[in-house]
Order: structure tokens, then C-alpha cells, then sequence
């Protein structure tokens, strides 16, 4: 993944004082009171994450731009067990990174013991449905949740926390949280002078930390570029080996008709994955 700097996925002891200081660039540098509370609280890779999603070719040249700042904060947020009714279950329960950020169970565990009614969606690729999360200009049509009842990365969020079978909290009480907790209001700062923090801010601060989860230059990746950047995999690739070969046989043949046969973003891969469950009716 793009941050994988990011190794631990939950809470923990930090970082020094001094190499914590030099991870953010705020309006200006830590006290020793607030790097003693990061560090107490938090667990921050030893460099900050470049989360720029750069294009490798196949992606018609699309490059997306990634607050750094926002997207440590959302990335704090997504793995914040605090937040949910009984303290149990964060973003990243459900949506674990080791597995695509999806879970490997049919239904996954919420708060009080309740389970979800459906599969958790990977989220191991967002911005390749980036109409939908990064410009509403270019939206494809592709709403979230099984039932595709949001258009938006954004307006999913607020109806996650909801969730009796989730998290189990309101979007305002969430919020009202973020605000009381010190270590919350060490890192907005960072974004703003006032430190103000919204509804509106942990939304944001958490869709752009989702839209910094891509693959890139993966194996795959490699073998289409040396190819010339086709734009479907039906081909033999040079790089692959006979497993390989075989493994994008079977996919042909029996996947791309819900997953599309285009490598390309702007074609048919919007088109025809934006959505891929494993159960078809409900």
C-alpha cells in the first residue's frame, strides 16, 4: 500500500520527541507538553507517508495530490476504537489493511457483539473510482454500501458510524469526542490556526486518508508497463511466468465479467467494479 510506512494498524506507544517534531511541519513546532501526549497516545511511522498517487501510465495519466496532514489525522481517526459506543470497534476492525482493507469473514463484528448484515468492502484501491471521491464533476454513477444508497465516500461515513451492527454512534457525538480528546486537538492545529474542530473536518480528514489507499507499482503494474501500458490483460504479459500467465487466464476467463476487462480508469473499470460483492442478492 501507499503508506505502508504505517505499520502498526492500532494504538500504541510513539515516537521520540525530537523525531516526532520533525514528522510535522505545522505553523508552528511542537511544545514538549504536546509531544508528550502524541507520544503517550499515539503511534506514528518515523516518516511522514508521501500519500501523492502518481501515475504509472495505465491510469490515463491521472494524478492525485494527497494532504499529507489530513491524512495522517483520518488515518489516527480510522484505527480509533474510542470512537465507536462501547470503545470496541474502529474503521479498521472491519476493514483490516493485512486483507485490502476489507474482512476475512462473512460478516464482521460491530459493537456489542453485533454482526453486519453483509460483507465488508475492500477498500484497497478508492481512488480508482476517483469521480466519486475526489471531483463530483467527474462522478461515474457508482454509489457506496451493498445497496448503493450513498453517492459518496463522504456522505458513507457519518451512516458507518450509525450503524447499530457497526460502530453504533452518531456523527455529531463522534465529533463531540474528537474534540475533548488532547490529542485530537494537538493535531488539528496542525491544519488550521484556530484547531477548530467540525463534523465536517473528521469527514474530510478521514475520506482523505481512504483516498490515499492505492496499489501501485505492483507486479502487475511492472509487467503492464513493459508491455506498452495495454489496456486490458487478455494478452500474455512478458514479465509473468507460467503460474502468472495462468492466473490471468482463469481471471479472463472467469472474472472480468464483474470485474472488467479494462486496466484503464476512465473506461470500463469505473464502469463495472465500483462495486464488487461477493453476494448478489439480499
Amino acid at each position: 500500500m501507499i503508506f505502508s510506512a504505517c505499520k502498526e494498524e492500532e494504538e500504541g506507544n510513539g515516537l521520540g520527541g525530537q523525531m516526532f517534531a520533525e514528522l510535522w511541519q505545522g505553523p508552528e513546532p511542537f511544545t514538549a507538553e504536546e509531544l508528550d501526549i502524541l507520544n503517550e497516545k499515539l503511534n506514528f511511522p518515523s516518516d511522514l507517508p508521501d500519500f501523492d498517487i502518481q501515475s504509472l501510465g495505465h491510469n490515463d495519466g491521472i494524478d492525485i495530490s494527497i494532504d499529507p496532514y489530513l491524512a495522517t489525522i483520518g488515518r489516527v481517526l480510522f484505527y480509533d476504537k474510542e470512537l465507536s459506543m462501547d470503545k470496541t470497534t474502529s474503521c479498521g476492525s472491519c476493514h483490516q489493511q493485512s486483507l485490502a482493507f476489507a474482512d476475512n469473514k462473512a460478516f464482521s463484528k460491530g459493537v456489542l457483539g453485533n454482526q453486519t448484515l453483509r460483507n465488508t468492502i475492500g477498500l484497497g484501491s478508492f481512488p480508482s473510482f476517483i469521480g466519486n471521491y475526489v471531483d463530483p464533476n467527474l462522478f461515474t454513477g457508482h454509489s457506496f454500501f451493498w445497496d448503493e444508497r450513498t453517492e459518496t465516500g463522504a456522505e458513507q461515513i457519518p451512516e458507518t458510524f450509525l450503524s447499530v451492527r457497526e460502530m453504533g454512534v452518531h456523527i455529531v457525538t463522534v465529533t463531540n469526542k474528537v474534540e475533548l480528546r488532547p490529542e485530537y486537538q494537538i493535531l488539528f492545529k496542525r491544519i488550521s490556526k484556530e484547531g477548530t474542530i467540525s463534523e465536517a473536518r473528521v469527514i474530510l480528514a478521514l475520506s482523505t486518508f481512504m483516498n490515499a489507499i492505492h496499489s501501485q507499482n505492483s507486479f502487475l503494474d511492472q509487467a503492464l508497463v513493459d508491455m506498452g501500458n495495454p489496456s486490458t490483460i487478455e494478452e500474455p504479459l512478458n514479465l509473468f511466468d507460467d503460474s502468472q500467465q495462468l492466473g490471468r487466464q482463469l481471471f479472463n476467463a472467469h472474472c472480468m465479467n464483474c470485474h472488467g476487462r479494462s486496466i484503464s480508469i476512465k473506461e470500463e473499470l469505473l464502469l463495472t467494479a465500483a462495486n464488487n460483492g461477493l453476494e448478489e442478492i439480499y
